[in-house]
């Protein structure tokens, strides 16, 4: 499927299949296509190419008899309506008996936290709050697919925490096919069955959470999902050769390879010892749940990850670690270099 604007690509043949009842993240720059990829799959966006639910194609259809309902970033809430009647808009129009509409939808409001401010109308209401409703208007519209177009951004500490856990345990108690496009890489990790990574309009990785996180496709994959590391060396017996220090890597990665190959390792897999690879602290970035340290090295810039209380300083010398089954190769070196 591709989106052009003016004759530019905003998405270039994107293609991938999801699961019934799955949640898929899609992650990316700003600028990387998110939004008009649901947009597209929803019916709001023009598109080239096919998009199948269940099989079946959807491109003949408009947004109303899709099976799709998005949630945008602002809630788009009626001010002039209780909360229980934002909820059950979608029945009213399909003109659905208003005491059933009404009951369902208090039982969504129930479920969102919101059931004694049912009669409220949205004014007054926090950015949380508002979002909450605007979920459970979602879901009373009995979507076959749940477009979320970022939800969690205008929502700031705890309340967020509980807004993602809402909408995960919503959308998988009822098995809907869900997907969430997120800036916010967290936000997407703690959800997702499935990732699509987007760069510059193209899909470049489409995998579990894990499989991006620790074998990503390409450095610009890894950098997306905060990992800036690149080596370039050559393995052979099991042994990585790079800036003239030979690093122990698994059997899966150990066969012999081009001396140009790109490799990565995560900043958290980095350890720091009393011997090993010898390096100097550039930069400490303390944190509340961990430290950041850039590192000057034989194999050239790193960056570890590092617990809260970690003692080191900028300048000073130490020893790095890097587990065998941490260092992995991209699969696209080659086009990458």
């Amino acid at each position: 499927m591709s989106v052009h604007v003016g004759g530019r690509p905003i998405l270039d043949d994107v293609s991938f299949s999801l699961a019934a009842g799955q949640l898929c993240g899609i992650v990316g720059y700003s600028g990387a296509g998110k939004t008009t990829l649901i947009g597209a799959i929803g019916g709001l966006v023009d598109y080239r190419g096919h998009i199948r639910l269940d099989d079946v194609p959807i491109d003949h259809l408009p947004t109303h008899k899709r099976g799709t309902v998005t949630l945008f970033q602002e809630p788009r809430l009626f001010d002039s309506m209780s909360l229980v009647d934002n909820v059950s808009y979608a029945s009213r129009v399909r003109r659905v008996r208003r005491a059933k509409r009404i009951a369902e939808a208090l039982e969504l409001l129930a479920e969102v936290g919101l059931a004694d401010r049912a009669n409220c109308r949205p004014q007054g209401l926090s950015g949380g709050e508002q979002q909450r409703v605007a979920l459970a208007r979602a879901l009373h519209a009995e979507p076959r697919v749940l477009l979320l177009d970022e939800p969690l951004t205008g929502v700031d500490g705890p309340r967020r925490d509980e807004l993602r856990t809402l909408i995960g345990s919503l959308t998988s108690e009822r098995g809907i096919t869900t997907m969430l496009v997120s800036h916010d890489l967290s936000d997407a990790l703690a959800l997702a069955d499935q990732l699509a990574v987007l760069i510059e309009g193209r899909l470049a990785q489409f995998e579990t959470p894990d499989g991006v996180l620790h074998r990503p496709n390409s450095p610009a994959v890894a950098a997306l999902t905060g990992n800036p590391n690149v080596l370039r060396g050559r393995a052979e017996h099991g042994v990585l050769t790079c800036g003239g220090r030979g690093i122990a890597v698994n059997t899966q990665q150990a066969r012999a390879t081009e001396p140009d190959e790109l490799w990565t390792v995560r900043p958290e897999r980095i350890g720091f010892a009393s011997s090993g690879i010898p390096a100097r602290v550039s930069w400490v970035d303390r944190r509340v749940t961990h430290t950041r340290v850039d590192l000057e090295c034989p194999l050239g810039a790193l960056v570890a990850v590092a617990g809260p209380g970690v003692a080191l300083r900028a300048f000073e010398r130490v020893y790095l670690t890097m587990p065998a089954d941490a260092l992995w190769r991209f699969p696209f070196a080659a086009e990458q270099s």
